[in-house]
């Protein structure tokens, strides 16, 4: 008769280890990926009820097929295209059976677990399982992830010297009051009598004085010629008598 380990030996290697049965889940895409997902919980159950039935060589191996890609056959790949939450949910109960102290496993497989977590995490955000949620796996969690890096910052001023090329002050000059500017001499040219121009007026005043003399001069004459006249009759009439 067959002992409850010793089945359990034989269908983990028969069925979860073969390539070709996981090969038939990846080929089920999501619903393939939940159900290695869900392989997990069960052997966590069974650690749980009959721990003897459970070795740590079994999770390691789980770890190498499903997480390390053992038979190269794009793990990781296919669960961030289908499922990603799945990977989450089989990476995390690993760390929690090592955590609680059922798997004794090695500080590099606790720091390889914790950083493919914590990349599907960041990648796809978290899957909301309500045990990777507590403080208690946080906390764990925290114990074997990089620490961030700290970059001192150095005050230059104070830690390192400036290096600087001397700067030259620009010479100021004395600024002097200023003094008031000299008046420029204007040389003033020498009044001179404005050139006699002939008024309009005057001009006009001229001709009709000349046209006076004249009309006094054609009068004279004509009182003459008249005179003339005069004596030249009575002369006449005399002579006539």
């Amino acid at each position: 008769m067959q002992t409850a380990d010793a089945f359990m030996r034989e269908e983990i290697r028969s069925r979860y280890w073969n390539p070709n049965w996981i090969e038939g889940q990846m080929g089920e895409g999501y619903a393939g990926a939940r159900q290695v997902a869900r392989t997990i919980d069960n052997l966590w159950g069974w650690q749980v009820m009959s721990p003897e039935t459970v070795a740590d060589y079994m999770w390691e191996e789980f770890k190498q097929i499903y997480v390390d890609d053992k038979y190269q056959m794009g793990m990781r790949q296919w669960f961030d295209q289908h499922n990603p939450y799945a990977f989450q949910s089989l990476t995390g109960r690993m760390l929690e059976v090592i955590r609680k102290g059922y798997w004794d496993a090695s500080p590099e497989t606790i720091a390889s677990l914790a950083q493919a977590y914590q990349d599907s995490v960041s990648r796809f955000g978290p899957a909301g399982t309500v045990h990777l949620e507590t403080p208690q796996f946080r906390n764990f969690m925290a114990q074997y992830l990089p620490k961030p890096v700290v970059v001192a910052t150095v005050s230059i001023s104070k830690e390192i010297p400036r290096i600087t090329q001397p700067q030259t002050r620009p010479q100021v000059q004395p600024v002097l009051p200023s003094q008031p500017e000299p008046e420029a001499v204007v040389e003033r040219p020498e009044p001179q009598e404005p050139p006699k121009q002939v008024k309009a007026y005057e001009l006009e005043q001229k001709t009709e004085q000349a046209k006076g003399e004249v009309n006094l001069i054609y009068a004279g004459i004509g009182v003459l010629v008249l005179v003339a006249l005069m004596g030249l009759g009575l002369r006449r009439k005399q002579k006539a008598a």
